[in-house]
């Protein structure tokens, strides 16, 4: 069942009912976010409200601290981390010497 709602635009988040009283799945549905950013999709997300009301302020703002999101000032971010370098499956190619 679903969880959460990012709402259009990715500021605005709503907890849905099968969220609201289980602790558990609101972390998973949370932590699920940064798949988004995993995907490429976006480079980061921005959640300013929480079922309409500021995310500073919200009951939520500590399950979005422990899933990852920084307060930021235009409310709480989560942004992709440094690309993981992949190991070559070829070998690499020898300096070239610049002709003269």
């Amino acid at each position: 069942a679903a969880a959460v709602y990012l709402e259009r635009g990715g500021t605005s988040l709503v907890i849905l009912p099968a969220a609201a009283d289980d602790a558990v799945a609101l972390g998973l549905a949370l932590r699920s976010l940064a798949d988004l950013l995993a995907d490429g999709r976006v480079r980061e997300l921005v959640i300013g409200k929480v079922d309409g009301e500021a995310v500073a302020s919200s009951p939520y703002r500590d399950a979005l601290v422990e899933a990852g999101f920084a307060q930021g000032y235009r409310g709480y971010v989560l942004r992709s981390g440094p690309p993981v370098p992949q190991e070559r499956t070829y070998p690499r190619p020898s300096p070239v010497r610049p002709l003269r």
